[in-house]
């Protein structure tokens, strides 16, 4: 508290009001093309267009995205609790200082997966990693090896928090609000990652050196349980990644599964993410088609060309190969040439709902700090 008591209200009367405009001119544009960015990497197209040609399965890593400005009651804190990285105190050049003001955090399903995310930043050609500031990697020696991640500044947190933290900034000048665009921060992490980091945060992370001992060994022990949940899902994808490659041909009469779908579209001419086989599945069995043979007496030339047409006509972009298998399962049984341009139409109409509902859950939330993320 000593930081803060030495600031009068009007100091921060002032700026809070400085903030605010600040908020409104630079770092809101920023938060937006941000989101925008990182929003569209949830979405199979963006995977499936930077796929290896040869895979079976493309990647779909990213759970979830969120995006968030640094509340003011939070730069405040920032500012006056670390006096020596602002010593300015409470001016808007301090928050110019800061790599957080703006913060992302991308939540991925596997360990693995981090390397995609990075590839991304270190590829996208709008994107600048700060060169003076490495990643930071809360992650063990052994993994960053093993995911080609030994470039990143590794550390440790005493809670045990695990995750990769970089700071970037979009390169582009057209675009840029007044002053250029800021420096931000993103953190990537899995969903067990994720999942501990928010149950940490509410016990209190940044009051864990006051814990208990036998507080601090239980967070330690739950911080292992952890990280050895992450590794064994790791190792059952893997498996699975690995006998994918083994899957040459399909019987008619074999039941489909996650193992021979993926050769299957092979043969359709089709490529579906990690994320979308289970759905598929379930929705072919849904429409009772559960083998190899059903699935491929559905491959009718004529059929694809019609639900290709009708999808552009409708949207004026080609359908992704998910909803061509959605519709193609729910021709499933039709009897009349009428029968199909209805269900196809059917199929396109949900799909559209689908599509706005994800764009309405993708809409930000001024109000939300994104709380764990971008504090250090």
């Amino acid at each position: 508290m000593g930081n803060l008591e030495r600031t009068t209200d009007g100091e921060q009367e002032r700026f809070l009001q400085a903030y605010g405009e600040h908020v409104d001119k630079v770092l809101r544009p920023a938060a937006r093309r941000l989101r925008n960015l990182v929003g569209e990497w949830t979405g199979t197209p963006f995977w499936a267009r930077n796929a290896a040609p040869d895979a079976l399965v493309y990647p779909t890593p990213v759970h979830d995205t969120k995006v968030r400005i640094k509340r003011p009651e939070s730069v405040v804190d920032k500012i006056t609790r670390k006096p020596e990285s602002f010593p300015q105190g409470l001016q808007i050049n301090s928050v110019r200082q800061m790599n957080d003001a703006v913060g992302a955090r991308v939540v991925v399903y596997f360990l693995s997966d981090l390397k995609f995310v990075d590839k991304v930043l270190r590829t996208h050609e709008d994107l600048e990693i700060r060169r003076d500031d490495l990643p930071v990697a809360y992650l063990s020696e052994e993994w960053l090896e093993r995911l080609g991640l030994a470039f990143a500044r590794r550390e440790d947190k005493l809670s045990g928090y695990t995750s990769l933290h970089y700071v970037f900034r979009f390169v582009d000048e057209k675009q840029a609000p007044p002053g250029g665009w800021p420096w931000m921060e993103m953190q990537v992490r899995t969903v067990i990652q994720d999942a501990w980091a928010v149950l940490e945060h509410v016990l209190g992370y940044k009051t864990v050196g006051y814990a208990t001992f036998y507080g601090q060994k239980q967070l330690e022990i739950q911080a292992a349980q952890q990280r050895l949940y992450d590794e064994q899902f790791e190792l059952l994808r893997e498996e699975l990644d690995a006998r994918l490659k083994e899957v040459e041909t399909v019987p008619g009469a074999e039941g489909l599964s996650a193992l021979n779908f993926p050769s299957l579209l092979k043969e359709a001419g089709l490529r579906l993410g990690r994320g979308e086989i289970g759905l598929s599945l379930k929705l072919l069995a849904s429409r009772g088609i559960t083998t190899a043979g059903q699935f491929r007496s559905l491959w009718r030339q004529d059929w694809k060309t019609q639900i290709r047409s009708m999808y552009f006509q409708a949207w004026d972009e080609e359908p992704t190969d998910l909803e061509i298998v959605a519709a193609m399962a729910n021709l499933a049984g039709v009897k009349s040439g009428q029968e199909i341009g209805e269900r196809i139409k059917a199929q396109i109409d949900y799909d559209k709902f689908a599509r706005d509902r994800q764009l309405s859950r993708n809409r930000p939330s001024h109000s939300k700090d994104a709380g764990s993320a971008g504090r250090r």
